[in-house]
């Protein structure tokens, strides 16, 4: 929250996570040291998360403000975010395509999925 270079390099890492990673990811913005001022403009920050529909949240480390709330709010997101997968049904049989295998489904202390 106090490094505008650090803000403009976020950008970059995105892009990195989505090239290495796919676009079946969940992003979250954290900003860190809220409590130590001057901030980044929030406006700025709204307006690069809103363009890429991230979240993003100003947390402090120092005091905890926001710690909690965002691991929890990334948690129950990416627990929607499966069944919702869980959910579609794979017509594509190519490279990339989810494949989820009956046995994964039945092992409640397995919850990995393989890209194939």
């Amino acid at each position: 929250m106090t490094n505008h270079a650090t803000f403009k390099n976020v950008k970059l890492w995105i892009e990195e996570v989505l090239m290495k990673c796919g676009s079946d990811v969940l992003i979250v913005i954290v900003g860190s040291k809220s409590d130590v001022e001057p901030h980044i403009d929030t406006h700025e920050i709204d307006e690069f998360a809103d363009l890429y529909l991230y979240q993003w949240c100003a947390t402090s480390a120092k005091d905890g403000t926001n710690v909690n709330e965002i691991f929890n709010k990334t948690a129950k997101d990416l627990i929607r975010l499966q069944s919702q997968m869980l959910s579609l049904a794979s017509t594509n049989d190519g490279p990339g395509s989810l494949f989820l295998a009956a046995e994964d489904l039945n092992n409640k202390s397995n919850y990995c999925c393989s890209y194939i």
